[in-house]
């Protein structure tokens, strides 16, 4: 494993190799990615989905949606529902054209997120779900989403809090060499089983645990380099996230663009008692 608070910016170079290597995996995904995330999402009246209702919620009549990242714009016919105008934007023109397709009073713009600033102070809400995990400057992309958002306007994220759980898909093996702790063992790789020892059970607790402190102050903004989507030709669920998130670093940064912070998962969960929360993070924010 690999790696670098983006907040910190040393290695610049190393970032952005990481970018562009993900903006061409995004532009021709495995088969069976927005398949997978379209299945996971085709009913939101689960708990599971407290937070994405929670969103949608925000929605009414003529309100004109940004859904950044939008892959199969899984939040469109909720939004439509509500009679908003909905816009998604993405990278993969097969998934746009396909979303076009099955939403044809809707727009879907071919568009990297560094480029949606030239939508400044459009739209009513801006939201991006499961998005955020996946990107290698996040600080940037929250900044450029705000940017969209009207005064007295709603900014929403949803995606997996990986801080909190400890933990992120797209992990590399711990130590030099894949396999695990008995794999090594039973290949007598002893100086492999000390180093993965050390590291699963010492040092990446550590890390985690400092990541969490720095989160609710100033942030971690921790990135995983060598995320496994870019080193295998296998495929599973989030292994192109690369992004620790942190609830509170995400909630902070927003706030500190301009916003009121209306709801957090933490929030709801600490005052909640009767709702089952999920561990994502959510933040939903108004423009002030």
């Amino acid at each position: 494993m690999k790696w670098l608070r983006e907040s910190q910016n040393i290695y610049p170079d190393e970032l952005q190799l990481l970018d562009d290597a993900l903006a061409r995996f995004y532009s021709d995904p495995p088969e069976t990615y927005y398949k997978e995330a379209a299945v996971a999402n085709e009913d939101w009246n689960t708990p599971d989905h407290i937070f994405h209702r929670k969103i949608t919620d925000q929605a009414y009549p003529d309100a004109k949606v940004l859904d950044v990242g939008c892959g199969p714009a899984m939040a469109c016919p909720w939004f439509m529902k509500k009679k908003s105008h909905y816009t998604g934007v993405d990278l993969s023109k097969e998934q746009l054209e396909a979303n076009r397709k099955k939403y044809p009073k809707c727009d879907f713009l071919e568009m990297h997120w560094r480029d949606i600033p030239e939508l400044e102070d459009v739209f009513d809400i801006v939201t991006s779900f499961f998005t955020l995990e996946h990107i290698v400057f996040p600080r940037d992309f929250l900044k450029a989403s705000a940017q969209c958002v009207k005064p007295g306007g709603f900014y929403s994220v949803l995606c997996p809090d990986y801080l909190k759980r400890g933990f992120i898909p797209s992990q590399h093996f711990f130590g030099r060499r894949p396999g695990g702790i008995k794999a090594k063992i039973k290949k007598f790789q002893w100086i492999e089983v000390l180093i993965e020892i050390v590291d699963r059970y010492c040092l990446y607790p550590k890390l985690i645990q400092k990541a969490r402190l720095m989160s609710s102050n100033d942030g971690a903004w921790l990135i995983n380099l060598r995320p496994l989507c870019l080193e295998t030709d296998s495929w599973e669920t989030d292994w192109d996230a690369v992004y620790m998130v942190g609830e509170d670093e995400i909630a902070n940064y927003i706030k500190n663009l301009g916003f009121k912070i209306i709801e957090q998962g933490a929030m709801l969960r600490e005052a909640d008692i009767s709702e089952t929360y999920p561990e994502f993070c959510y933040v939903l924010a108004q423009k002030l």
